[in-house]
């Protein structure tokens, strides 16, 4: 179960629905846990000022990073649908939550097509999304000595974290470190 400023997702595990795209929506899932971040990329979010309310416009405002500046994205609320559901990003959190499927609308108009964003990395996305700069560490291959206090600075800091797991190296036994299949 998944947390975040919008509440809790009642789904165990939303990415195992994601298939090709997993990368993009687990980026939405690390910006949902942050206030701050998720009223940066929408404009009025705490205010929940962009509904489908009162002087709804059928337009929703987004804000991505963009080769060093803010971009303003507009899109319409007309989502790629099959079977009367969106077709890529679903609505994940409480009833009626369609700020995902939006976001991912927004993106996709950046990149000028829904096939550009079939696949990429999650930290493209998470900078596109947020404006940081995105490390990357692989605790098992050469980490750096300070690993542990980088993620503690980190998380004082609220940062944001993302972090996979290797299911070739997970076993019931814990996380096996010698398995160089991986």
């Amino acid at each position: 179960m998944l947390t975040g400023v919008g509440g809790i997702c009642d789904e165990p595990f939303p990415w195992q629905m994601w298939k090709q795209r997993g990368w993009f929506h687990g980026a939405l899932v690390v910006v949902s846990l942050s206030a701050r971040a998720l009223e940066r990329l929408i404009p009025g979010y705490r205010n929940n000022e962009q509904n489908f309310d009162a002087n709804y416009s059928g337009c929703f405002h987004f804000h991505l990073w963009r080769f060093g500046e803010w971009v303003d994205i507009v899109v319409d609320d007309y989502l790629p649908m099959l079977d009367a559901f969106p077709l890529f990003c679903k609505p994940l959190g409480t009833a009626g939550e369609m700020w995902g499927p939006l976001v991912e609308k927004a993106y996709a108009k950046c990149k000028r097509t829904f096939q550009a964003i079939e696949y990429g990395f999650t930290l493209d996305v998470l900078t596109d999304l947020t404006g940081a700069v995105c490390e990357f560490f692989t605790p098992d291959i050469d980490p750096p000595s300070n690993l542990f206090h980088i993620l503690y600075k980190s998380g004082s800091c609220r940062s944001l974290m993302a972090c996979w797991r290797n299911n070739k190296r997970l076993t019931p036994a814990g996380f096996n470190w010698t398995d160089d299949s991986g």
